[in-house]
């Protein structure tokens, strides 16, 4: 596993795509005729303590992820560790400040929850 630089920025990931939805936009990562839309809900930050009841999570805007490795955390087949690209603004400033990023995410698929991680250049 790589080391955390301060040229990297990790959140929360609280809802996703299934299993079956991330290894099909696998499949066609580098296709030019067939696009499958992934949404992960990538967290800017909360409201409140995450875990009070009345918190609120702002999202990261994100398109366009691409996923070009997977592999397995574990034995349980739920927990994934995701390589690839996407869209974002890390800054919420809005979709014309969108950017490509590189990101590696841990993510289980049953919860559908997890950390993603954006390497900024």
């Amino acid at each position: 596993m790589r080391m955390r630089t301060e040229n990297e920025r990790k959140f929360d990931v609280t809802g996703g795509p299934s299993k079956d939805l991330i290894f099909d936009a696998f499949k066609y990562a580098y296709s030019k005729t067939f696009k499958i839309n992934l949404d992960f809900h990538v967290v800017l930050g909360y409201s409140l303590p995450k875990d009070h009841h009345a918190s609120c999570a702002f999202l990261v805007p994100t398109s366009d992820f691409r996923i070009t490795e997977i592999s397995y955390d574990d034995g349980s087949g739920d927990r994934l560790i995701l390589h690839g690209y996407c869209k974002a603004d890390l800054h919420a400033m809005g979709k014309e400040s969108m950017k490509l990023h590189e990101f590696r995410a841990y993510y289980d698929t049953k919860r559908r929850e997890g950390e993603m991680t954006f390497i900024i250049e």
